[in-house]
């Protein structure tokens, strides 16, 4: 089967689902288990997508096949889709049902004349008895097909007000005369029943009941039980299942494959894909882990891994562009096409990323009692996913959003979505790590998000926004700020930016600094303030400058902590406000530089400026002096390896003794080890450069 044939919803030609044993079992069933010469109806029941259609394929390849195979039936197939209303479906059932039978395998060549004398009746069976070759049958027969034939001709347009056709009954009794005649079984099958509108099921299931005691046909019909039984109760109120009953004789689960044969499948057609091309294939455990959680989480039937399978094809440089891990996006794309809600969910945490790992500063409990906070904040109603999309999720990000996996999650790399539980550990707020996979999140939202989640008036008057209040209930109360802000982005950047006023950046600016005291969900923000400053200074025609706002706001009482923030983004235009930073935050006190988010860089950035240690140095507070807060945050810098690296480069600290004595004094209020192990290693460096 090719490529497109494989992601295309058709049903499949090649059994790697196990259905063949099952559809070989079902056809001697029908061949030789069921009532000789009488009619029966055979339901395949399943949900949409689960393999109806490729199933009913096998079993039609179940039946004996040979020429001269006295068992061998005739294959009809009857697509309701074709036709609408009782009129139109009971003639046209009739239509197909002795164009397709195979009367000619039956029939001997000296019959053809004989039934071609018969007139326009014959037309319906021509075709039929041109291979006629074998066998003999009596005139009774050829009498009764061709009175089956006139009937289809001459009765079957006209309805009484009851909806049936005036000669509905000589209809049927001349198609019963014709069938019975016959010694082999006609098999109908009627497929895709479940896809009709409520009004044609039961139109067509009026029909199966009119004609399901015509003589050696066996009906097998394809559904979703859940749905036909809805659509029934529409006309029999509250009966729809005892009415399906009635007419269904023999309900035939759809097989489940096994969890092999799942994989097998997937492996199959994921394979097809230029992307994991080489990669399905692979004896590694970790390749294979990854296959098998998002075949259990997000791929339980056949037609979710087709849907996959398309958008891998239309997505398949995305990977390589956007330098992410390629089993990486397959488990993306496939979450976002199973559960567009926790999609959305795990994007919003990922634009996010840099305020989880600033938690990392935290001690013992408080360090994981508000990583879980941060982490169930984001993930509304997680606890309530089947549990393995809840371990697909904890085994691609490496987040604890289980109690135990069981596994190892997957190996962190820059590439890979497991860095967001990384960047826990090295507790940088801004770091090349963090804006790595800000970059990743962008270029793939970029390439995959076709649909825009919010409408353009939403975007519009955010941008008008010019108070930060009014900016507060501008922005989604669900939780979606960051794919808010992301299309605000992209709004701004297909010309919007000329509605970019002073006062709105000015709104954004006192927002994010008024929030950063009490929350450390503003990455988002302050990502889309640096585009949106971006934009407007690249333009070049703005009423106002930009830098003449960015040194308004490194002022106290005004937006300090934003214009670091700014200066620390990698890959912003204002890197160049870094020394402005560093020369602020030495003109002020250690209290005011512990609250900024980008403490540690600022830190490394003051190093370069040592006609400024002196005064600064001579400022700082005694221990008593500081509050809880500012304690917390000043222990949290010996905690983190990030911390640890940004002090061990100030060397002009080691030499002050007025900072060793805050960190003496720290020791004799935190004893958690991760702080002891820090605050030892910097005074052993004091004492090396004594």
């Amino acid at each position: 089967m090719t490529v497109s044939a494989f992601a295309a919803d058709i049903p499949s030609t090649e059994d790697l689902l196990g259905f063949t044993p099952h559809a070989q079992r079902l056809a001697a069933t029908i061949l030789q288990g069921l009532p000789e010469g009488q009619s029966f109806v055979i339901g395949i029941e399943g949900e949409w997508g689960e393999g109806k259609s490729s199933f009913i394929h096998f079993l039609k390849q179940a039946f004996p096949q040979g020429e001269t195979d006295p068992l061998r039936p005739t294959l009809v197939e009857f697509n309701p889709w074709w036709f609408e209303g009782s009129d139109q479906l009971l003639r046209h059932f009739f239509d197909e049902l002795l164009g397709q039978v195979d009367w000619s395998h039956r029939l001997r060549d000296s019959v053809r004349t004989k039934l071609n004398s018969l007139g326009r009746a014959g037309v319906l069976i021509g075709k039929a008895l041109q291979a006629c070759s074998i066998g003999c049958v009596e005139p009774a027969t050829i009498a009764a097909v061709a009175a089956f034939g006139k009937s289809i001709e001459t009765g079957a347009g006209v309805m009484h007000s009851s909806g049936q056709p005036k000669s509905f009954h000589r209809l049927r009794g001349d198609a019963a005369n014709a069938l019975k005649t016959l010694q082999f079984k006609t098999i109908v099958f009627i497929d895709d029943l479940d896809r009709l509108p409520a009004s044609e099921i039961c139109e067509l299931f009026r029909v199966i009941k009119a004609v399901a005691d015509l003589p050696n046909i066996v009906y097998v019909i394809a559904y979703d039980r859940a749905i036909v039984a809805s659509a029934l109760d529409e006309v029999h109120k509250g009966r729809g299942e005892a009415y399906l009953e009635k007419i269904i004789q023999l309900p035939y689960r759809l097989p489940t494959p096994k969890h092999s044969d799942r994989l097998r499948y997937h492996t199959k057609l994921l394979g097809c894909s230029p992307l994991l091309k080489g990669i399905v294939c692979s004896d590694d455990l970790e390749v294979k882990l990854a296959l098998s959680f998002v075949t259990d989480a997000f791929l339980p039937k056949p037609r979710d891994v087709k849907r996959l399978l398309a958008s891998l094809l239309t997505s398949r440089n995305v990977p390589l562009e956007i330098r992410m891990d390629p089993l990486d996006f397959v488990f993306l794309e496939a979450l976002r096409l199973k559960d567009r809600n926790l999609w959305q969910q795990l994007v919003e945490g990922w634009l996010d990323c840099s305020s989880y790992a600033l938690l990392d500063g935290l001690q013992g409990r408080q360090r994981e009692s508000g990583r879980q906070t941060w982490l169930q904040s984001r993930f509304l109603g997680f606890d309530k996913k089947p549990v393995v999309v809840q371990r697909a999720l904890a085994f691609f990000t490496s987040w604890p959003l289980v109690a135990k996996l069981d596994v190892a999650p997957r190996v962190s790399t820059p590439q890979r979505l497991a860095q967001l539980e990384a960047l826990f550990v090295s507790g940088m707020p801004v770091s090349d790590e963090q804006q790595a996979l800000m970059g990743m999140a962008n270029g793939y939202l970029q390439q995959t998000l076709a649909d825009k989640v919010f409408d353009n008036a939403q975007l519009d008057r955010f941008i008008r926004t010019e108070t930060s209040s009014m900016l507060q209930k501008g922005l989604p109360d669900d939780g979606r700020i960051g794919l808010f802000l992301y299309e605000v982005k992209g709004h701004l950047q297909h010309g919007a930016w000329s509605d970019v006023s002073r006062a709105h950046l000015m709104a954004v600016a006192r927002f994010i600094e008024e929030e950063l005291d009490r929350t450390t969900r503003m990455s988002p923000m302050i990502h889309y303030l640096a585009d949106a400053l971006a934009l407007v200074n690249a333009s070049g025609v703005s009423a106002f400058s930009v830098q003449d706002i960015q040194q308004e706001w490194l002022r106290r009482d005004s937006a300090p902590s934003v214009v670091s923030c700014l200066a620390f983004i990698k890959e912003s235009a204002f890197t160049s406000l870094q020394s402005d930073v560093a020369k602020y935050y030495l003109g002020c006190r250690l209290h005011e530089l512990l609250r900024d988010p980008q403490r540690l860089l600022i830190l490394l950035e003051m190093s370069k400026h040592a006609e400024l240690h002196g005064a600064w140095l001579d400022s700082l507070e005694d221990y008593s002096e500081l509050t809880e807060k500012d304690t917390e945050l000043l222990s949290a810098m010996f905690r983190s390896e990030t911390g640890r690296k940004a002090l061990a480069s100030s060397s002009w600290l080691y030499r002050s003794e007025r900072f060793c004595g805050l960190v003496r004094a720290l020791r004799k209020a935190y004893t958690d080890l991760p702080f002891e192990d820090g605050t030892q290693l910097f005074l052993d460096r004091v004492t090396q450069l004594s």
